[in-house]
This record gives C-alpha cells, structure tokens and sequence, in this order.
C-alpha cells in the first residue's frame, strides 16, 4: 500500500463518492491515503463535496478498529455482515470508485456492478497467492520476495487486471504477521 499516493489522486479526482471494503491496518492505510488527498497534503485538492464511506465486518482488527480511524477523517464508517443490508448500504451510496483493502468476504457482484471503477489492494504478487493467506503461502512456497497488487475488481477473486504492483523483500526471519506488518 505504499505506493497508493497515484490510486488516492484517482480516486478523489472530480469529487467521486469513494466506498471502501476494507479491515485492518491496511483499510486504515488506505483510508489514510483518501484523507491526506482530500485534505491536499499529497499534492492534490479535491472539493468537500468528496465523500468516502468505510464499510467492514461487525469484528474488528485487535489493533485496528475502522470506526476510530474513519470517525478521526470525519468519514462514514458502518460495521454489517449480511449481504442484503451491505448491498443496501452500497447502492444508497451511489459510488463512483469501489475500493478494496483486506476485506475478509467476497463482494457480491451486485454490490461490484453498483459502478464501473473498482479496486482491490492484495498482499502478494498477484497472479501467485489468489485469495487467503497469502504470506502464509508466500512463506510456504519459500518465495525471495513478496507485496502489493493493485488490480481491477472483478467477481473472480483477484483475477482482474494488474494496475501496480510494490515489491519487498522476504526476510530469512520473517513471518505471517510481519509481512503483513511490512505491506
């Protein structure tokens, strides 16, 4: 997620309505981003008629919790498992972007077909390490080097088109928990 600056200029260009699926650190990073392009600190302005909505699972990440983060943004953040209040939510929305960081489900492809541009943030080196954990997997193959995809959304999980990709080095010492830490 650290070369998500260009993806946040994007995102908040022509004030587009921004719905973010995301858990953890890494939703929190990329909600970070939207903020700090929001606010112009990443070289852009975007009016404040921009909006970002966060939308993540009723359980939170012990060292993460999205309502905390997004209510310091003065984003809207709502915490829902079930598929009909979440495509509900989506849909009254009006999203212009649907954006994904670690988002533990799969989003329905009514929620996906709500608009054109979408994109997921996945922690490997896509096509290798499709789905679920991936740095466990990353660890398992004996992989040199492991990081971020960002691609285009499409129902297939992480199937759709590389847009970009960041590279880091897998260390002899390394875990599941520090490489997800480290992207």
């Amino acid at each position: 997620l650290k070369g998500m600056g260009r993806v946040a200029q994007v995102a908040m260009a022509a004030s587009r309505r921004v719905l973010v699926f995301g858990w953890g650190a890494a939703a929190e990073q990329v909600l970070k981003e939207l903020s700090a392009y929001k606010a112009g600190e990443a070289g852009g302005s975007c009016s404040s008629a921009s909006a970002v909505c966060c939308i993540s699972q009723t359980s939170q990440a012990s060292d993460c919790d999205l309502r905390d983060v997004c209510s310091s943004m003065g984003f809207e953040c709502v915490l829902m498992d079930a598929a009909a209040e979440i495509f509900e939510k989506a849909s009254s929305f009006k999203p212009d972007l649907i954006v994904s960081a670690s988002y533990r489900k799969k989003i329905s492809a009514r929620v996906l077909d709500l608009c054109e541009d979408r994109i997921n943030f996945h922690p490997s080196l896509l096509p290798k390490h499709r789905g679920c954990w991936s740095g466990f997997w990353c660890l398992f193959e004996g992989d040199a080097e492991t990081g971020v995809t960002c691609h285009r959304m499409v129902e297939e999980f992480d199937a759709g088109l590389i847009l970009h990709q960041e590279r880091i080095a897998v260390a002899s010492d390394d875990t599941s928990a520090s490489i997800y830490k480290n992207l």
